[in-house]
């Protein structure tokens, strides 16, 4: 129904109410008891906060991810250089073995460099520090 705000309170009561006149409408708060940490401790949070924090959380985890694949690359990089060179029955092969080296140190290198400049872009943005294109396309919106 248009105008009417539910409410979830933190003991599980819903309230319904309608606004009347020209009083905005006030966004709900859906708050959910969740079970955190011990075994039978419920607490009530509110849905944005666990959703913007697990967002945060996934992506920790998606930049450490990324970390490993490269170390991974550069670990099978490391090793088929090492191997080409190891053979003396084909010398002609061993520039592909130096090349495959350089090729190791830059994917650690690019993997370390990628890893510390996400993780300052998340402490940026927890400290405000960071706009979003959003707020410049709407402020040109509403003129």
């Amino acid at each position: 129904m248009p105008g009417q705000v539910v409410v979830f309170s933190p003991k599980g009561e819903v309230n319904n109410s309608r606004s009347t006149g020209n009083n905005k409408l006030k966004t709900a708060n859906a708050m959910r008891k969740v079970k955190f940490g011990k075994l039978f401790t419920t607490r009530a949070i509110d849905e944005a906060l666990i959703r913007e924090h697990l967002a945060l959380e996934r992506t920790k985890l998606a930049n450490e991810r990324t970390l490993l694949s490269y170390t991974q690359a550069s670990l099978y990089f490391l090793l088929g250089g090492l191997t080409l060179l190891q053979l003396k029955e084909y010398e002609d092969l061993h520039y592909i073995g130096y090349l495959a080296l350089v090729f190791s140190g830059l994917f650690v290198t690019i993997g370390v460099w990628r890893f510390f400049v996400l993780k300052r872009k998340m402490k940026d943005l927890l400290k405000g520090g960071v706009e979003g294109p959003s707020e410049t396309s709407d402020s040109n919106s509403t003129t």
